[in-house]
């Protein structure tokens, strides 16, 4: 997951929250341990995030 974090942030600047969790949630229902669980990539915050805002680091 953190490289895929990684290369997101590269190819991507400043993405945003949703396009982060989604391209997570794409990377995690690639993994062929499960392939018939799908999985989301959940974010967990102490306030309510806006998910169109931009990512920063």
């Amino acid at each position: 997951m953190t490289s895929c974090l990684i290369k997101s942030l590269i190819y991507k600047p400043y993405p945003t929250y949703r396009q982060l969790l989604s391209d997570l949630t794409k990377l995690l229902n690639s993994c062929k341990r499960r392939p018939k669980e799908a999985q989301t990539a959940q974010l967990h915050a102490s306030h309510p995030l806006r998910l169109d805002e931009c990512f920063i680091l």
